[in-house]
């Protein structure tokens, strides 16, 4: 989880290719109101296998409670993958 640490939006681009391997590209098809964003690998048999990423306008949204239910949603989704695509 990462919260965006500039108000300026042109400070916020550089930070993202500078700290967080965005490419510019990447960076500016981002709306300018993104405050915080998380991202939760899911792994499956042959290990990740998706990334679910999140973002939010609100500086303060990913709270430790909420990423908790974020992740244990993840779990769940992975233990689906890993059950339904399991190799016999």
């Amino acid at each position: 989880m990462a919260q965006r640490q500039n108000a300026d939006y042109e400070a916020f681009l550089r930070e993202l290719v500078q700290e967080w391997s965005y490419t510019p590209q990447d960076a500016r098809a981002l709306t300018p109101d993104r405050q915080a964003w998380m991202a939760v690998p899911i792994k499956g048999i042959s290990g990740v296998v998706a990334v679910v990423y999140l973002d939010s306008d609100q500086r303060e949204l990913f709270t430790s409670e909420v990423q908790q239910l974020i992740v244990l949603a993840c779990q769940g989704v992975a233990s689906y993958i890993s059950a339904r695509y399991k190799q016999p």
